[in-house]
């Protein structure tokens, strides 16, 4: 029985290539290093996988941060910090 080559996208080879728990390190060289550091490929799909995305335009270099808050209740001390980030 003949088997189908299955196609890989681009995400799920970022993936293979770079365990997600692992790029934690590149994350904390790329604040060091500067926006022009990051690669596209960590731009585009790693740094999300830390709930940090590009904000338009993205030459620009500014980030969103999503944040999960559980049940939507945060004390002040906590929106406090958040606003440190």
């Amino acid at each position: 029985m003949a088997t189908v080559a299955k196609r890989e996208n681009k995400n799920e080879r970022i993936k293979r290539e770079l365990d997600p728990l692992d790029s934690l390190e590149n994350l904390l060289r790329y604040a060091k290093d500067g926006f022009a550091a990051i690669p596209e490929d960590d731009l585009d799909v790693r740094l999300r996988w830390y709930g940090l995305y590009t904000q338009r335009p993205k030459e620009e270099g500014y980030f969103m941060l999503r944040v999960k808050v559980p049940n939507g209740t945060l004390t002040s001390d906590q929106l406090e910090r958040l606003g440190r980030i």
